[in-house]
């Protein structure tokens, strides 16, 4: 530990640069420049898989004019949130991805990677993942995804002898789970 650790960012990113290091900027809710942003948002406590208790809150949120937007890892799960969300009473939008800033006074729900959701006071932003509001983690993507593992006893068609019926098998394995 010494004063490499706390390098300004502008400094970070001017040394990974002259190195020939890649950079990335991540220019989520339509920034267009690179800029380093500072904020004083803090990590959202989520709901616990209350869905009645999210769309209190986060109606309450809009109508104070706060920016709220829900992420999810599919689509078939922010269609599915968007409805139950206006089931409950917020008027939620689902769109695919976000191509204008969430205006204040709206309720978006789309597809994003976030893990965990965010609230800034200052910004009057709300953003809810898919953990938050349903408790679960969400989908797993590409190499993430675990494979299934084997299930046990399974009906094996080559186990079956000459004359056997599947009807037969399936009773056979039925009744091996009592």
């Amino acid at each position: 530990m010494g004063a490499a650790s706390f390098v300004p960012l502008s400094e970070a990113k001017g040394h990974a640069r002259e190195g020939g290091r890649a950079w990335f900027t991540l220019a989520a809710f339509g920034l267009d420049t690179d800029v380093d942003l500072t904020t004083s948002s803090t990590t959202h406590p989520g709901y616990s898989g209350k869905p009645g208790d999210a769309a209190k809150d986060l109606e309450r949120r809009r109508l104070e004019g706060w920016s709220v937007i829900s992420t999810m890892a599919g689509s078939g799960g922010a269609r599915h949130v968007a409805e139950n969300l206006r089931a409950e009473g917020l008027p939620a939008v689902y769109t695919p991805e976000l191509e204008d800033p969430v205006m204040p006074g709206e309720a978006v729900v789309t597809v994003g990677p976030f893990v965990e959701g965010l609230v800034d006071e200052q910004l009057r932003l709300v953003l809810t993942s898919e953990r938050d509001l349903t408790g679960k983690s969400g989908a797993r993507r590409g190499a993430e995804r675990k494979m299934p593992s084997r299930r046990r006893n399974v009906v094996d068609p080559s186990s079956c002898a000459p004359g056997t019926t599947w009807s037969t098998r399936i009773t056979e394995w039925a009744a091996s789970w009592r």
